[in-house]
């Protein structure tokens, strides 16, 4: 945890490295000069570079094959209804889910090669005095020889989780947002002014200037809040006996906070499945947290990357805005707000044009 503190997640020093990749990422929406593409993968890329350079202290090129390589690997794991078992384990019975099987440990298996690849070259150069990213940070505490859980396969674990979790997850939510701003193209442009007027054509926008941008903000809350990338949460276990509403839940029972229920109860939200960025502004149109709003879980045991989520989703999504306005296709029809199966909940494939301003 401390590694990971010192190397970025939730601090605004992260913010350098998560602009430079809207950069990269406007360069390379720019090439499609206008015509109708799916701007998934360049998410995925964009997103994942800003955890590699907290882990591995560097960005990898987005024309790197190996890299391209584990970008479908990661889209494979967590788009396949494989792992939905995971969370029942009676469903791995279904035949779709074993049909699949084969696609994960296959994706899995090239997955874990390029980080071991990745770990390997930090391996032969490390050097104590010279400590550049979180992994550098494991292995000075592994070569300790202090603690006796700090080896090369819990690594490559744990650095799997950090970049397979925080990059699907962040690229869901972001290719969510601009599915609504083409659906809605009145608050994409009401977004688009708020942002203008606060950092111009030119400016960086910061997380700094966040409460001064309520609208924004509130948009990319109600995407959050209609259609939640992680519906369900990480399994966690009862500590010790207890009871709820009645029902006597035993030490060891494997619980799962709903998200999705809580995001979309009507005793909780006015009219829950309509977007309505509204709802997250006074009478004064400034932003008001919800208590309700709890996308990144609740609790001790909530999201340990939610600060690094959120200042993506902001820094990202301005920073998109600000440089382009997004359009559906000519004579396209509006793209579906039911989201596909999977561990995650991202949106069916969709394509939108990318107009410079």
């Amino acid at each position: 945890m401390s590694g990971l503190r010192d190397f970025g997640f939730g601090k605004r020093s992260l913010e350098g490295k998560i602009l430079e990749e809207a950069e990269a990422l406007r360069k390379d929406i720019i090439k499609m000069d206008g015509k109708p593409f799916n701007i998934k993968s360049m998410l995925t890329k964009a997103v994942i570079n800003v955890i590699c350079s907290i882990v591995f202290g560097v960005r990898h090129s987005y024309e790197d094959s190996a890299f391209q390589t584990f970008l479908e690997d990661i889209e494979v794991r967590f788009s396949t209804p494989f792992l939905i078992n995971q969370f029942s384990p009676v469903l791995r019975h279904l035949p779709v889910l074993g049909r699949s099987a084969q696609r994960f440990h296959l994706s899995q298996e090239r997955g874990e090669q390029f980080l071991k690849m990745n770990a390997d070259e930090h391996q032969r150069d490390f050097d104590p005095s010279d400590i550049r990213d979180f992994v550098d940070i494991y292995i000075k505490e592994m070569r300790s020889g202090q603690k006796e859980n700090f080896t090369e396969g819990q690594l490559l674990c744990i650095i799997n989780d950090l970049i397979s979790a925080g990059t699907d997850t962040t690229s869901h939510s972001l290719y969510w947002i601009l599915l609504y701003m083409v659906i809605y193209p009145d608050i994409q442009e009401r977004a688009q002014r708020e942002i203008s007027l606060m950092f111009g054509d030119s400016g960086q926008p910061t997380t700094a200037k966040r409460m001064e941008l309520p609208f924004t903000d509130a948009v990319i809350s109600e995407v959050m809040r209609i259609n939640p990338v992680t519906p369900l949460t990480v399994p966690h276990c009862t500590s010790s006996d207890t009871a709820i509403h009645g029902y006597d839940i035993p030490r060891g029972t494997m619980v799962h906070v709903n998200l999705w229920s809580v995001l979309r109860d009507p005793s909780l939200w006015e009219e829950p499945d309509q977007f309505n960025p509204e709802r997250f502004l006074d009478d004064h149109g400034q932003y008001v947290k919800k208590d309700a709003f709890i996308p990144f879980s609740i609790g001790r045991r909530s999201c340990l990357g939610a600060q690094l989520a959120k200042m993506e989703l902001f820094v990202f999504t301005t920073y998109l805005l600000q440089h382009f306005t997004f359009k559906l296709p000519e004579g396209a029809p509006p793209p579906s707000t039911v989201g596909r199966l999977g561990l995650t909940n991202g949106p069916r494939p969709y394509k939108l044009c990318a107009i410079p301003k």
